[in-house]
């Protein structure tokens, strides 16, 4: 039996994670199965309970389960628990870690390919989820002036920004896609 890892959120149909990621396997020779498992919200306790049990290695968390998922867990790092998200599960002999890897994702894109500094920049986020809450918090460590961010839902905006907005210059603004004009 291969060891096993995939990903979990509800629903999946938009993830192609499990192809590239198995893709990803394969040319390495890794020999490890990437699975999709459709998990809805009140079967997300028994799906950590799973992830412990049997030989599964760790899972990707993606909507609308990263931060529920914070609460099931054994352990949150640092990072992951001052975003208060988790994206990433390592399962070690039936210990659950949570990670937050968006955060080292976009800094060292932006890093690798922005050619410019981020201190002293401002900023617009469009979006308040679990990856949103991520880029502002790696972004206010990068020094950034300030945060603006924008969602369709003007209360989730709202409350991520009130959130952080104590300690440094973030504010919610509404966003209408309906007003956009991409010509």
């Amino acid at each position: 039996v291969k060891d096993r890892v995939g990903i979990f959120g509800y629903p999946l149909s938009h993830s192609i994670s499990p192809a590239f990621q198995q893709a990803a396997f394969d040319h390495l020779g890794i020999d490890v199965v990437y699975e999709s498992w459709p998990v809805s919200p009140q079967d997300l306790p028994h799906k950590i309970n799973e992830l412990r049990s049997q030989r599964f290695l760790g899972a990707n968390v993606t909507i609308p389960h990263k931060v529920a998922v914070l609460d099931l867990l054994d352990e949150v790092d640092r990072v992951a628990e001052m975003i208060g998200s988790v994206n990433t599960i390592l399962n070690r002999e039936g210990y659950l870690l949570g990670y937050n890897t968006d955060t080292t994702g976009l800094i060292r894109s932006l890093k690798d390919h922005g050619n410019f500094s981020l201190e002293a920049k401002n900023v617009l986020i469009i979006g308040a989820g679990g990856a949103s809450r991520a880029a502002v918090f790696a972004l206010l460590n990068e020094g950034v002036a300030s945060v603006v961010i924008a969602n369709r839902t003007w209360e989730k905006a709202s409350r991520l920004a009130s959130e952080l907005d104590e300690e440094f210059n973030v504010r919610a603004i509404p966003f209408c896609y309906e007003e956009l004009s991409l010509n």
